[in-house]
């Protein structure tokens, strides 16, 4: 990755710039360490609680297919964020709710339209778009934050419904699913409207690994029980 911004440039003058497929290559494998550190350290200290001990298996399997929503969404959205970096996209459009005077950018609707007009397109460049073109990058990387948020937060609503039929450790990490995707929102907002300052730049990375952790916390505490053998 680093290697990538220290090739030879035809203007001295220019800013090195690594590559952001490396880069978002680079993030996804240091979150597949994180999460499987904080995967193991958590089965440490908190094992499987036997089937006895739980209220209702029902409510623990539903509460894990609505967790899967805003986990992929989740997944997605820090997938997309190396793009956002890498093509200081966040410099692009420094207004929130429209990027700029358009709620979806000129760039986003030829992009999406033409998906849709030539699903199997074989123009190379159609499908590089959503991954080099500046305004396509942050429409796509709002899109996607706004879609974790909404599901974190019907989540959440959903965990205090069932909150009498899970473990708590469950419910309390949905409540926090939900309330660190809203923190993380302002902090993306925050940051786009500030100009990218390197200080909310980096805040908000972290808000999208409190997030990352959270799922993980509740991805855990949903584990079934195990059986009760006979002795």
């Amino acid at each position: 990755m680093v290697r990538s911004g220290l090739e030879e440039n035809p203007d001295p003058y220019a800013r090195p710039r690594v590559s952001s497929y490396r880069m978002c290559s680079h993030w996804l494998m240091a979150l597949l360490l994180y999460g499987g550190t904080v995967w193991c350290g958590l089965s440490v200290l908190r094992p499987t609680p036997a089937s006895t001990k739980l209220a209702s298996l029902t409510a623990l399997k539903s509460l894990r297919r609505w967790a899967l929503v805003p986990t992929l969404a989740a997944l997605i959205t820090l997938a997309s964020g190396p793009f956002v970096a890498g093509l200081d996209a966040g410099r692009a459009f420094n207004t929130w709710p429209k990027m700029i005077d358009d709620w979806v950018p000129d760039e986003a609707w030829r992009f999406w339209g033409e998906i849709l007009d030539r699903f199997k397109s074989e123009k190379s460049g159609l499908w590089l778009a959503a991954t080099e073109n500046t305004a396509v990058v942050q429409f796509n990387h709002r899109c996607l934050a706004y879609s974790t948020v909404i599901s974190s937060v019907l989540l959440g609503i959903y965990a205090r419904r069932m909150k009498d039929s899970i473990p708590k450790s469950a419910y309390r990490a949905a409540l926090s699913t939900s309330h660190l995707s809203i923190v993380q929102m302002l902090l993306g907002i925050s940051t786009l409207l500030m100009y990218v300052p390197t200080e909310l730049g980096v805040l908000h990375q972290g808000g999208g690994l409190a997030v990352f952790t959270a799922l993980i916390m509740l991805r855990h505490a949903c584990r079934l029980p195990l059986p009760v053998t006979a002795a």
